[in-house]
Formats: structure tokens, C-alpha cells, sequence
């Protein structure tokens, strides 16, 4: 990172013509003595994994999971089909009525993120006493929160290691999608900002992907923790173009 800095510095004004967004951070590098080299490579890292790492790991453990369960795919398929049938140009775009009347396809997506759990926990800092049943955490400590201890609780979830989106139905009926049991991205002031985004980017991704395209697996992929999921040596399937 700090390499791709001082190659963009060194760059003449004329020379710069990519217009992204280390262009803009070196250009304001002039005028902001905030703006370090190491400040800007921690940032431009936390953006690249914020951005990128997060969605396509995510991403593709949904094909995985959906390949593992045939059934699963067909009922994606069905619901999506049925939205694109009813448009007077199928290659029209996603309209937000749309978006909102494909609960299965959310409820997949929440199920993949309950049972992902992407970030291995989230810090925060106590910032007075806090009690706990019979314990104090005291001022200042660290307190890190872990979703999958959430996430995989037999309580709340049953058969939690299940992949099992039809769950999800009887969940949001009895109001267990609240904050207190499914925080996949956070929650409170420090909230993911890209949580909306990322599951209207999903949503479209399955929409395209259950419409247009049938795959099957080639190489099975190893889920692996270090600390965040990743693929190790990836996840291949194989895709066709369904005949219209």
C-alpha cells in the first residue's frame, strides 16, 4: 500500500488519470497533514476488506450452501422467476416492490449471515461499570462481542448448525430478528454502514444467478478462519447460461 502512495506522489498532475479514489486521497495529501502514509495504507486496507473481502466470501458461501441443497435452489428459482415474469420487459432492472416481495430470498441471506459470521467479533470499550447478573465489567476494560456465540445459541435457534432458511418465517414472527439475537453487522452507533447495501447487492446477486444461470460444483472449498472467513484455495463450480 505504502509503495502504491509514493508511486502515485511521485506522478506528475498530468499524469494522473485514473481518478479513483487513492488519487483523490493523494492529491488532499497536499493540503491535510492528517493524511499520512501509513493513515491512508490503514485505510485504503480497511476499505478493500470492508468492501470486497466481506461480500464475495459471503457471497460465495451462499453457492456453496444453495448447492449443498437442491430444494432450496428450486424455491429461490420459483420466487424469483415469478417477478420477472410478471415485468412487461424482463431485462428491466429490480424495482424497490420487487426488492420487498422476495421473502425467501432474505430469508436465505439472513441465514447465510447467521450461520457465516464473517467477522469473528466486534471491540468495544466500557465506558463505565457494567453489570452482568453477578459480574462487574469494570470501566475501561475491552469487551469483545461475538456473533456466532449468538448466532449458533440452541435457545434461540434450533438446530443451529442446520442451514435451514425457512426458519426464519416462524422467527420474524415471534421477533427474534431483533438486535439481542442477530447481529450480523453490528449494531447501535457503531452499526456496519454498508449493511443495507450489502443485502440489496445480494438480493440482486441471487435474482441473476437463480434466473439466468444453473451451476454445479466442481472442487468443494474449505471454510477456514484466520481470523476472518475465507475459502484457503477457493470454492469452484462450474455455470451455464439457462436456454431461454
Amino acid at each position: 500500500m505504502k509503495m502504491m502512495i509514493e508511486d502515485r506522489q511521485a506522478k506528475l498532475p498530468e499524469e494522473r488519470t485514473r481518478g479513483d479514489f487513492l488519487e483523490h486521497i493523494v492529491e488532499d495529501m497536499k493540503t491535510n497533514n492528517l493524511l499520512t502514509s501509513d493513515l491512508i495504507s490503514y485505510m485504503m486496507f480497511g476499505l478493500l476488506l470492508a468492501t470486497f473481502e466481506t461480500i464475495s466470501t459471503t457471497l460465495t458461501l451462499t453457492v456453496m450452501l444453495l448447492t449443498q441443497h437442491p430444494l432450496l435452489v428450486q424455491e429461490l428459482e420459483r420466487e424469483n422467476k415469478e417477478i420477472v415474469q410478471k415485468r412487461r420487459n424482463v431485462e428491466t432492472g429490480m424495482t424497490w416492490e420487487e426488492f420487498r416481495s422476495l421473502t425467501f430470498t432474505k430469508q436465505v441471506i439472513n441465514e447465510v449471515l447467521r450461520m457465516g459470521n464473517f467477522v469473528p467479533g466486534f471491540l468495544r470499550r466500557a465506558i463505565k461499570d457494567i453489570q452482568i447478573k453477578e459480574y462487574t465489567i469494570p470501566e475501561g476494560w475491552t469487551i469483545m462481542v461475538v456473533p456466532s456465540a449468538i448466532h449458533l445459541n440452541p435457545e434461540t435457534y434450533t438446530d443451529p448448525f442446520v442451514f435451514n432458511p425457512w426458519r426464519w418465517k416462524d422467527l420474524a414472527e415471534n421477533n427474534v430478528t431483533s438486535a439481542k439475537n442477530f447481529i450480523p453487522f453490528g449494531e447501535g452507533i457503531r452499526l456496519c454502514p454498508g449493511a443495507e447495501f450489502s443485502k440489496v447487492l445480494m438480493t440482486l446477486f441471487l435474482n441473476v444467478l437463480a434466473t439466468k444461470y444453473s451451476w454445479s460444483q466442481v472442487k468443494p472449498g474449505e471454510i477456514i478462519r484466520a481470523p476472518t472467513m475465507g475459502f484457503g484455495k477457493g470454492y469452484y463450480i462450474k455455470v451455464a447460461e439457462k436456454s431461454i
